[in-house]
């Protein structure tokens, strides 16, 4: 591995690279928002490369990340994981990530086992750069504990959109306001 300063942008951060993986930020033009650029795969072997290169970004006080999936080409399970990780990282600082321009292969994985839900995926960066919940922390809406309205059992929803129960299976509606819905 080789330490590359980021060419891309004014971005004062060194990432490392790797022979499968390249990672490369740029500027969004929003304060605690930048966009990362993946070109390659991630699996098992080098997840843990792409943990810790990001978790330089949110270190380096970035708590709304974008990710530039355009150019990926792999993704196994593993490397889910550590995008798992990331999001979780990022939520605790009660920033926000979007994936966009995912190629279908790849998202394919992701709704296999069951993550699209985690996740918010979009086409474009411009659409990117739309979503992402800049709100103050006082003002947000998400995440919201409810109880499922057909077995009461506890549950909890980080955006809106459609939920299925874990208890019941039955598909529950989340709406901006945080409001639950049955279907």
């Amino acid at each position: 591995m080789t330490m590359q300063q980021n060419k891309q942008t004014s971005i004062d951060i060194t990432l490392e690279e790797n022979e499968n993986l390249k990672l490369s930020l740029e500027e969004t033009g929003i304060e605690d928002a930048v966009i990362i650029s993946i070109s390659g795969l991630i699996d098992t072997y080098n997840s843990d490369f792409f943990r810790i290169q990001a978790a330089k970004v949110v270190e380096a006080g970035y708590r709304h990340i974008i990710v530039n999936a355009s150019a990926a080409t792999f993704m196994s399970s593993t490397g889910i994981g550590a995008f798992t990780a990331l999001l979780q990282t990022i939520r605790r600082k009660h920033g926000s990530m979007i994936i966009y321009a995912m190629p279908p292969r790849i998202y394919e994985v992701f709704q296999l086992l069951g993550f699209t839900s985690f996740f918010q995926f979009c086409n474009t960066r411009e659409e990117a750069l739309e979503r992402l919940d800049l709100q103050p922390d006082d003002e947000k809406t998400f995440p919201v504990l409810f109880s499922c309205p057909v077995c009461n059992r506890r549950l909890k929803a980080s955006r809106s959109g459609r939920f299925r129960c874990s208890s019941c299976r039955v598909i529950l509606a989340v709406n901006q306001a945080g409001e639950v819905q049955l279907g």
